[in-house]
């Protein structure tokens, strides 16, 4: 008996990989996803994160030899202000949580065209407690452990892009 349970508890997860890839296949389709546009999902409710994920998209997309990146947010500054601090967006998409957690999900299987910026999101990948741990900025974490730049322009401050 205790086999049986098993075997149907393996079956599910089976079919939530399944369908979560089904899913991932559907987004990469909808929106043309390549190697050359790439999808990045900046959630985060932390505008200076959200500032410096924005700064460094060129240098990410450039990094993964992309041309364009296609851009989910839930953040409106990112929604007002990428524009402004990117050139290689195709495409800005403003959604709800939702959809958010469930880009989130395709995300943890490893689809090959999802970048997720944020510092506390999926929850067993956070890294918000580091900030300020022998020197370390949010800035830095974001090119270190979401984009991989381990070599990086620093841009002005956060501070400083809201007084311009």
């Amino acid at each position: 008996m205790k086999l049986l349970s098993s075997v149907g508890s393996i079956g599910k997860l089976c079919l939530e990989f399944y369908r979560r890839d089904r899913g991932a296949i559907k987004l990469a389709d909808t929106y043309n996803l390549s190697p050359a546009k790439t999808l990045v999902v900046i959630a985060e409710d932390d505008d200076e994160v959200n500032y410096y994920a924005m700064a460094h998209l060129d240098e990410y997309v450039a990094s993964i030899y992309a041309q364009e990146a296609l851009l989910f947010t839930s953040s409106k500054f990112v929604e007002q202000n990428a524009k402004n601090l990117s050139k290689n967006i195709a495409e800005i998409i403003f959604c709800g949580e939702r959809e958010i957690e469930e880009i989130l999900s395709y995300y943890r299987l490893g689809c090959e065209y999802v970048n997720f910026i944020s510092l506390c999101r999926p929850e067993e990948n956070t890294a918000d407690g580091l900030v300020g741990a022998s020197g370390i900025t949010k800035e830095d974490l974001i090119c270190y452990c979401n984009y991989r730049l381990f070599r990086y322009e620093t841009v002005s401050a956060y501070e400083d892009f809201l007084h311009e």
